[in-house]
């Protein structure tokens, strides 16, 4: 899917996918699909909610389609059709999936058309009404801008402001002000991404004297500081008072500058440069009522703060994005959890505490962050297969017969189909395989010892823990103790001793 589309990858389309999802949450449509602009100036079909594979939903749409002459016509305004009779034109596309109503959204960016939401038939055969309408502006100014920040249309960039010139020099060091990519998330793991990042580059330029990395997060100011030997607060001051100039135009109210946290780290193995210096200062990312600000102080001459400050800004792009992806990848799962009009409490209450121990289990074993995360969204998902079952019926059933158990046993290849299909392939074979044994004799392939997947093995683990200590689980909790004592007894039966070590631990 979207093969024409540049830099699309699996990791872009859940991006997409999770936003998209949006529709079906808050329009509450059954079904919508998300077209974007390729570079032959078609419009092809990226990802989609909803479209069985019975309804004829287009792979792609001409510039002359009516689809998308009917989204340039009504500009970035969203179109309703409630019946089939308000636009003749389109009867043929509602006609071909079996819809009634249609709420077409066009994207727009730099004046022209670069997608467009096609989203059909809200539940209970409502129309769609003003709030949808308003609703759907929202989420269709979201898509663009992920739109620019993934750069998957031609010639659609960041949103970036212009450089401005340099200001007049004065008794203090000269300011410039950098471009810089715009964002829109940053989680606990980028920020520390991006603070290591950050570090680095400052010890690449021994010419520069001050930099600070800053965070304002509503009245609340925080500053990382490196400097060089023999420099003081004094040095600082004219970067801070730059910074917080950048923050006030984008409409920020700072705090004072005496109620800002500063920690700053001492270099000795650099030496400030004799000679006219430069200050350089950036907003590497900003949402909100929240930003980051990167700013140095360097050797003028040197051209050491515009090196910087430019690998900076392309780095905290770069990571802005990778958030946003794992933002967007667990906003996801848990609308998978809980799909439009239905609720699993319970579900969600063991899926929580089993993607909870999976992490500290991972952590324990030594696995990097990266599959730590991985970790913790696939025993946040292992049980998404019960959605799609009379999952209602078969969680309290105390004993169930051979129909019950078939139908139970079939969530594990459910759930593989449902993260495949969401675009979260990472962890559809931990999943499918998280009921196997270490013994051979689980399901639904049979897979023994070291022939289980790591992951499949920590969720597995971490499933049982759970039921078993848990009250609200439908069987009645076990001590502790004794939890204890059955994890272990089963160690090299039902599960990978190293893994219950390491279970054990944790819990």
């Amino acid at each position: 899917m979207a093969v024409g589309l540049q830099g699309w990858t699996p990791e872009t389309e859940r991006s997409f996918k999770e936003t998209l999802f949006r529709f079906l949450e808050e329009v509450n449509s059954t079904k919508s699909a998300l077209y974007l602009l390729a570079p032959d100036g078609t419009y092809l079909l990226a990802t989609q909610y909803g479209f069985g594979r019975r309804e004829v939903l287009a792979a792609r749409h001409e510039a002359r389609s009516p689809v998308v002459l009917k989204a340039r016509e009504v500009r970035d305004k969203p179109m309703v059709v409630n019946h089939r009779d308000e636009s003749p034109e389109l009867f043929d596309v509602l006609q071909a999936a079996g819809s009634e109503r249609m709420l077409l959204m066009p994207l727009y960016g730099d004046s022209r058309l670069v997608g467009f939401v096609d989203a059909r038939d809200k539940g209970r055969k409502r129309p769609f009404v003003d709030e949808d309408e308003r609703t759907a502006r929202g989420i269709a100014a979201d898509l663009v801008k992920l739109v620019r920040l993934t750069g998957v249309v031609e010639g659609l960039g960041p949103d970036t402001p212009q450089e401005s010139a340099p200001e007049e020099a004065d008794p203090a060091p000269q300011t410039r002000r950098m471009a810089a990519p715009a964002g829109t998330v940053l989680d606990r793991m980028g920020l520390e991404q991006l603070y290591r990042c950050f570090v680095a580059e400052v010890s690449r330029e021994p010419e520069i004297g001050v930099a600070t990395l800053t965070m304002m997060a509503g009245s609340k100011v925080g500053v990382r500081a490196i400097v060089v030997e023999g420099l003081g607060a004094d040095d600082m001051a004219p970067l801070f008072h730059h910074q917080a100039d950048i923050l006030r135009k984008k409409g920020l109210d700072l705090p004072a500058s005496d109620s800002w946290s500063v920690q700053t780290v001492t270099r000795e193995d650099q030496r400030r440069e004799i000679g006219p210096q430069v200050v350089g200062a950036s907003i590497l990312i900003i949402s909100g009522d929240w930003a980051v600000v990167g700013g140095v102080v360097g050797c003028a001459e040197s051209g050491s703060v515009p090196r910087i400050m430019h690998r900076l800004c392309r780095r905290a792009h770069e990571i802005s994005r990778q958030s946003l992806v794992r933002f967007s990848r667990n906003r996801l799962a848990r609308g998978l959890l809980r799909p439009p009009g239905r609720e699993f409490p319970h579900l969600e209450k063991h899926s929580l505490s089993v993607s909870r121990l999976t992490w500290l289990v991972a952590q324990d074993l030594g696995l990097s962050r990266v599959q730590c995360e991985v970790s913790a969204l696939a025993g946040l998902l292992h049980d998404v297969g019960m959605v799609d079952l009379d999952y209602e019926r078969l969680y309290r059933i105390k004993t169930p017969g051979p129909d019950e158990r078939r139908g139970f046993r079939n969530h594990v290849v459910e759930g593989d189909r449902i993260v495949t299909e969401a675009g979260l392939g990472e962890i559809n074979e931990a999943i499918r395989h998280h009921h196997e044994r270490w013994d051979g004799r689980g399901y639904p392939d049979g897979l023994a010892g070291e022939g289980i997947p790591l992951l499949a093995r920590i969720i597995h683990a971490s499933e049982v823990w759970d039921v078993l200590t848990s009250p609200d689980s439908y069987r009645r909790p076990m001590t502790p103790e004794l939890a204890v004592e059955t994890m272990q007894m089963e160690g090299g039966r039902q599960f990978d001793s190293r893994v219950v070590d390491a279970l054990l631990r944790v819990v």
